[in-house]
């Protein structure tokens, strides 16, 4: 598993997991992380054990390598983290709440993805960050690989699959389309101006009360 901060929200003296974690009550709070990883050989949530050796093949084993060797340090520390034992884990829980008790919290399962490795001519194999869209080349299908994209890369992400995977609709008309709802959409020249003029157009369509960038 990735590097991936676990959540917990509370509501109305109720804490909940948020992507796993430990989960308790009479706690006092509203969102916030933690720390706790752990490790499973499922690349789905309802998969198999073994899907995990399906990924590593002769072809690939090099570029999987490649990429550990150059990240040893988050490799040490991802191996120290499962080696974690509840006591530790909960140590980590108490970095944010100090009045934690042990017996009003129980360690539930984490959410899970699957990091990206590549390979690379120069450097053999790269653990990439984020998300990356892959598309065909004939545009039949396409995947979002690595991280969940938030709201600020949800949008940018799918105006790219649709300029690659559908070429000749965006160039015919979904570009402008497109461009009606988002205004800057090809705007590379942002400048501090450009900048607030973008903040106050979307403050106006949302109707959010204006805030001072100074």
């Amino acid at each position: 598993m990735p590097p991936s901060s676990d959540r917990w929200r509370v509501r109305a003296g109720r804490s909940t997991a948020r992507r796993g974690g430990f989960r308790g009550r009479g706690c006092v709070g509203s969102s916030w992380t933690g720390v706790c990883r752990g490790r499973r050989r499922k690349l789905l949530k309802h998969g198999r054990l073994s899907d995990f050796f399906t990924t590593v093949r002769p072809g690939n084993l090099h570029v999987i390598a490649a990429a550990g060797l150059q990240n040893l340090s988050l490799v040490s520390f991802l191996v120290k983290e499962l080696a974690a034992s509840p006591s530790r884990k909960f140590a980590q829980l108490r970095r944010y709440l100090p009045l934690a008790r042990r017996n009003e919290w129980t360690l539930l399962p984490a959410g899970q993805r699957a990091q990206l490795v590549k390979p690379d001519r120069k450097k053999i194999g790269v653990l990439q960050q984020g998300t990356e869209l892959v598309v065909s080349a004939d545009g039949s299908i396409a995947g979002l690989l690595g991280a969940s994209p938030g709201a600020s890369t949800a949008v940018p992400i799918m105006v790219d699959l649709l300029k690659q995977a559908f070429p000749a609709q965006w160039h015919g008309t979904w570009k402008s389309q497109i461009a009606e709802a988002v205004p800057d959409l090809d705007r590379t020249d942002w400048t501090a101006e450009t900048v607030a003029r973008s903040h106050a157009t979307t403050d106006e369509a949302l109707g959010l009360s204006p805030v001072s960038l100074a």
